[in-house]
C-alpha cells in the first residue's frame, strides 16, 4: 500500500507541475509497486512473497524504493523519444497513458530486478531487506541496552519522522532487537523472583 501510494502521490505532483506533459498516477503507483517486488527475496520454497517483508519491517525499504523508482520512472517518461505514440479516437484515455509510460515502466522496473540479480550474483547479498536492517542496526549493535543507545535510537526515530518516514515503524527490526527481547528477559527474571535487569524496555 505505501509502495502503491507514494508512486500516486509522485505522480501527482508531478502533474501538477507538467500540465502538458501528464501520467496518469496509478501507472507510476504500478511502477513503484513492481520494483518493490522484484527486489523483494522471495521464500525459497515456493518462490512466494515473503510476508516478514511486506509489513512493517519492510517499510524503511520500501519506502527509499518507491520513491526511487517513481522519480526515475518519470525521468524516463519526460524524454519523448522513449514513449510509443498510438492513439484512437475511440479509445479510452488511459490507454495512451499506458503505452507512452510502457517502455518507461519496462526501463524502471528491469533496472531493479538488475539491482536485485547483481548483489545476489555479484556481491552474494542474499536479501536487501535483510542486509538494510543489518546496517541499520550496526551502530547499536555493541552499544548494549543503555541510556545512551535509547537516546541515540529516539534521535533517530524522530529525525526520520522529521523527513515524512514512519520512525517506528522504520527501526521496528531494531526495537525487537534491542527492546522486546529486553522486557522478555525481565519477565524471566521476575518469574524466577530476581531482579529485573533493564529498566528501557519496549513499554517503557
Amino acid at each position: 500500500i505505501i509502495a502503491f501510494t507514494i508512486g500516486h502521490s509522485v505522480a501527482e505532483d508531478y502533474n501538477a507541475r507538467n500540465t502538458l506533459n501528464r501520467i496518469h498516477p496509478n501507472i507510476v503507483a504500478l511502477v513503484s509497486f513492481s520494483s518493490l517486488m522484484v527486489i523483494i527475496e522471495p521464500l525459497t520454497a515456493a518462490y512466494s512473497i515473503p510476508y516478514r517483508w511486506t509489513g512493517i519491517h519492510g517499510m524503511f525499504l520500501g519506502i527509499i524504493i518507491a520513491l526511487a523508482a517513481s522519480y526515475l520512472f518519470l525521468h524516463l517518461y519526460s524524454i519523448r523519444q522513449l514513449r510509443l505514440a498510438f492513439f484512437s479516437e475511440d479509445a479510452d484515455e488511459t490507454i495512451p497513458y499506458a503505452l507512452h509510460g510502457l517502455l518507461p515502466g519496462l526501463f524502471t522496473v528491469a533496472l531493479f530486478a538488475f539491482i536485485k540479480i547483481f548483489t545476489k550474483n555479484v556481491l552474494g547479498i542474499q536479501d536487501l531487506h535483510a542486509m538494510t536492517y543489518s546496517l541499520l542496526y550496526l551502530p547499536f549493535k555493541n552499544m548494549g541496552n543503555t541510556l545512551e543507545t535509547s537516546l541515540i535510537y529516539n534521535s533517530v526515530r524522530h529525525l526520520l519522522w522529521f523527513v515524512g518516514i514512519h520512525g517506528s515503524n522504520a527501526l521496528e527490526p531494531i526495537m525487537t532487537e534491542l527492546y522486546v527481547t529486553a522486557i522478555n528477559s525481565n519477565i524471566a527474571a521476575i518469574a524466577a523472583g530476581k531482579t529485573a535487569p533493564y529498566i528501557l524496555t519496549q513499554p517503557f
